[in-house]
């Protein structure tokens, strides 16, 4: 593990043990979808795995299987993202930064690249803005969530270059029937 992933992975784990945030309930024990207060506006993406695929691509074609879910007590939320076909794995943890008092988020997957940055709420959408190391490059990135009606989930990823953000892909999750 190369410093700069040793130190975000230190960072994570003082954020989530130095977490503030309350959502126990009056016995000690956290229910099962609480969430800490700064975290409500992700509930729209809570719930069960969805699949989906490139909006450009064939039916069936690539398809990725994505969750958010609660995590650690109510005070984190875990969004996983697998691609089998590909052998790809991702995994993203949204939290409360009590010293930057902001939600931040930290992602690892597996082919070696994490990104780090804020999450916040923007018109009914989730928007992740960070920067993403490659092993040889750093990445400004913008990730927007956008439930749809019907539950679906549409995922806008935009690189920023030059002096502004290109598009980069569109994907759309449905929820997983089985």
């Amino acid at each position: 593990m190369n410093r700069r992933m040793w130190w975000i992975a230190l960072m994570v784990a003082v954020a989530l043990s130095a977490s503030g945030a309350t959502v126990a309930r009056a016995d000690g024990a956290a229910p099962a979808d609480a969430l800490a207060a700064e975290l409500e506006f992700l509930r729209p993406l809570l719930g069960p795995p969805r699949v989906g695929s490139y909006i450009d691509s064939a039916p069936g074609e690539l398809e990725m299987t994505v969750q958010w879910e609660v995590a650690h007590s109510g005070h984190v939320v875990r969004f996983t993202k697998s691609v089998p076909e590909v052998g790809f794995t991702a995994e993203t943890l949204y939290y409360w930064d009590k010293i930057d008092e902001r939600v931040v988020f930290v992602t690892v997957c597996s082919r070696g690249i994490m990104s780090r940055g804020a999450v916040r709420e923007e018109h009914g959408s989730v928007v992740l803005t960070g920067i993403e190391t490659w092993a040889d490059q750093d990445v400004e990135f913008r990730l927007t969530f956008t439930v749809l009606p019907g539950g679906a989930v549409r995922d806008v990823y935009e690189r920023f270059e030059g002096e502004k953000f290109v598009p980069g892909h569109v994907i759309e999750y449905q929820l997983h029937s089985g």
